[in-house]
């Protein structure tokens, strides 16, 4: 015999958590990191970005669309070299002080930069104009890219609330996924033309973006971090690969995959 009344609380239950889950949601999409954004002197403009072509929260590029699609599409066919620099982690403030900190930010900064490398060299080979390389060349593109501002996921902190979160009821399993602690990362990055000119600026602040029910990025330090470099490496390339009307789409806040 079915328990009408113990069905209702389990109804009106999954509908408080669906109903949190979507407003939740709505607050992400229609919410704006813009100021979180450290303003450093690696770039010089920073400015909201409303034309929507890419989902970078600060964009200004010189030049018109025609312009930018001779870059993308090469003059007279000829290739242009990418010159990729070192990500660079001067401006972070603060700096990681305990060696352990340091390490992981290095690997951070090399992953980084194979990223992009191995995205654009992938590019190419659908006959894109640029050819990416590590090494300084005559009349090459330079990207540059910088990490100005870090902090770890705190997953010692996320792990404890897990197990808590085990000991209360469902609504408060789900509101405890919700105010678990995050950690976000900063970059700056400004593409310059052989002849030394800015011709793109760009900066951008994300903060750990999780599965709807369990994510075990939640319980490391930097995953979350590695995943914001895939999608900025993809995007970055999509940008310099692609016509001025291309629009890239925004990176999904919440995610199905737990890994």
């Amino acid at each position: 015999m079915i328990n009408i009344r113990h069905s209702s609380c389990v109804f009106l239950t999954l509908y408080s958590v669906i109903g949190f889950m979507l407003a939740s949601l709505v607050s992400c999409s229609s919410s704006t990191n813009f100021d979180k954004i450290p303003q450093t002197r690696f770039i010089t403009h920073y400015q909201e970005n409303e034309n929507g072509r890419v989902p970078f929260l600060s964009y200004w590029e010189h030049g018109s669309a025609k312009e930018w699609d001779e870059r993308v599409e090469g003059l007279a066919g000829k290739k242009q070299i990418l010159y990729i620099k070192d990500i660079n982690i001067d401006y972070i403030n603060p700096k990681p002080t305990t060696t352990h900190a340091q390490k992981d930010l290095e690997d951070l900064r090399i992953y980084f930069r194979r990223a992009l490398y191995e995205n654009i060299k992938k590019a190419v080979k659908v006959d894109r104009n640029f050819i990416p390389e590590i090494h300084p060349s005559r009349n090459a593109y330079t990207l540059e890219i910088a990490i100005t501002s870090i902090t770890p996921t705190a997953a010692a902190v996320n792990f404890i609330m897990a197990g808590v979160d085990n000991l209360t009821p469902v609504p408060a399993s789900a509101v405890g996924k919700f105010i678990r602690e995050k950690g976000h990362i900063a970059i700056a990055a400004k593409l310059t033309d052989n002849h030394g000119r800015v011709i793109a600026e760009m900066a951008d602040y994300r903060e750990d973006h999780s599965a709807l029910f369990i994510d075990f990025k939640d319980f490391t330090r930097y995953r979350h971090h590695k995943k914001h470099i895939d999608d900025w490496a993809k995007e970055i390339t999509i940008l310099v690969t692609h016509p001025a009307e291309y629009r890239l789409a925004p990176p999904s806040r919440f995610s199905i995959n737990p890994f």
